[in-house]
């Protein structure tokens, strides 16, 4: 399932836009990577939304061990 595309309706609950440039300025802000396509619709698949990319800039892959008390 991972590389699966979301749906038009996934991409709506996700980033709760119906218009397609809406969805794109949500997945950027969640800093999920995407390709639009040439209708504007933004395109993406499960893994990039459960593995955004700016947690992997700043560093966040793994659990943060530094946070447990």
């Amino acid at each position: 399932m991972t590389n699966e595309l979301l749906t038009d309706a996934d991409l709506i609950e996700l980033t709760g836009y119906e218009r397609a440039a809406m969805q794109c300025k949500a997945l950027e802000s969640m800093g999920v990577w995407y390709h639009k396509r040439a209708d504007g619709k933004p395109r993406t698949t499960w893994h990039h939304i459960n593995h955004p990319y700016n947690l992997k800039a700043a560093g966040h892959c793994g659990p943060r061990f530094d946070q447990l008390e």
